[in-house]
């Protein structure tokens, strides 16, 4: 068992329920998250997430 796919895999799943609760909106997604909307879009963008759009 290896603890990093793990974590970014727990990572991934709170960043898209995130978005799902927002319906997409990312600025609000990464508010409900705790984090800036640079910082959510930069953790989109590192798993591939990342449309482009707001």
């Amino acid at each position: 068992m290896l603890l990093e796919p793990m974590l970014e895999e727990l990572e991934k799943k709170y960043l898209m329920k995130a978005l799902e609760k927002t319906g997409g909106a990312k600025k609000k997604a990464g508010e409900l998250l705790g984090m800036t909307f640079r910082s959510f879009r930069y953790r989109l963008a590192k798993f591939g997430l990342d449309s482009g759009e707001e």
